[in-house]
């Protein structure tokens, strides 16, 4: 019986650790992942001019949308692309006929990203995988003397 509490104890703090830093990891690698994506196509891409003609409507939680233009623009072979720019997402829709400097992949258009594009999303990916990775070595900080039977705290 003291084995089994034991070994649940283990768990449950393995878990309250290990949950929260492979979340805040994945965030955190996710958003550099994003940025420098971003940043290899600022640097390589092809210039170009979109246009704003719909805005595609993403559902989020407790009933809030949020809005991603979709624009237009052509390449540098006269060829129509429409895609969706991502980092503009915002709670507002985005006017028709707006122009956006962008660059685009020249092997792929439909990847483009805006020059000078919003930042904020990405540093505030990075945050929140910050707090959990703190929360997570919290957790350990904790878990560690509870599991010996001793106060977390230095407390007698």
């Amino acid at each position: 019986m003291i084995d089994d509490m034991r070994w649940f104890q283990i768990l449950v703090s393995s878990l309250v650790v290990l949950v929260p830093a492979g979340i805040g990891v994945t965030v955190i690698l996710a958003s550099v992942r994003r940025w420098l994506r971003a940043r290899r196509l600022t640097a390589n891409g092809v210039p170009a001019t979109g246009v704003v003609v719909e805005n595609q409507q993403d559902s989020l939680s407790e009933g809030r949308i949020r809005f991603l233009p979709v624009v237009r623009f052509h390449t540098r072979s006269g060829q129509e692309v429409r895609t969706v720019l991502e980092d503009l997402a915002d709670h507002r829709s985005h006017l028709a006929g707006t122009e956006y400097p962008l660059v685009y992949d020249p092997d792929n258009p439909q990847r483009a990203v805006v020059l000078g594009g919003r930042t904020g999303n990405l540093v505030a990916s990075l945050v929140v995988g910050l707090v959990f990775l703190l929360f997570a070595a919290f957790a350990y900080r904790i878990a560690g003397p509870l599991l010996d039977g001793r106060d977390p705290f230095g407390m007698p």
